[in-house]
């Protein structure tokens, strides 16, 4: 008897360790990130935009009048509304592959890569953006994983502003 409930204490302590060890917080700092979720961080604040429902992320053919094949895109579009857009470069080869890590910049006119619902950016501005690629799976459910970092400016306002957007997804 004594020994099923020294048993059952460890088993209890070892349960409620590991249920208090689990923030429900998610670091953007981190790799625990959980997975089909793009957080993006607005001048700064530590308080994320959090775009976690009807995420597709794929490669859409192209014309062939555009002597491109394929834009890879990933978009979230909310219950409210609100969406999220990234394409990457188009390319001519399906599926799209990034090597990983691989670093990416762009400058000037942005709006044609990233739209986010709300933030007016002015393409005519010293837009700088850096898109880190850690992980870039070429099959359906294989995880990507992106971090872009940088600055923009809002159409009429001379001010840079600073985005943060960390996307944890898996491939469609």
């Amino acid at each position: 008897m004594k020994t099923k409930t020294l048993n059952f204490i460890i088993w209890i302590t070892i349960l409620t360790g590991t249920l208090f060890s689990c923030n429900s917080d998610d670091d953007r700092n981190t790799a625990a990130r959980s997975s089909g979720s793009i957080d993006v961080f607005i001048d700064g604040s530590s308080t994320p935009t959090q775009y976690a429902s009807n995420i597709q992320a794929a490669d859409n053919p192209l014309p062939q009048s555009t002597g491109f094949s394929t834009v890879f895109k990933i978009e979230a579009r909310e219950t409210g509304g609100s969406v999220f857009r990234f394409s990457l470069a188009p390319g001519t080869t399906v599926p799209t592959v990034v090597n990983t890590p691989a670093t990416e910049i762009i400058t000037g006119p942005i709006s044609q890569r990233l739209r986010i619902d709300g933030l007016l950016i002015d393409d005519s501005a010293s837009n700088a953006l850096t898109v880190s690629y850690t992980q870039f799976g070429a099959n359906t459910g294989d995880p990507i994983k992106l971090s872009i970092i940088g600055t923009y400016f809002i159409n009429g306002d001379t001010n840079a502003h600073t985005i943060d957007c960390q996307i944890d997804i898996t491939r469609d």
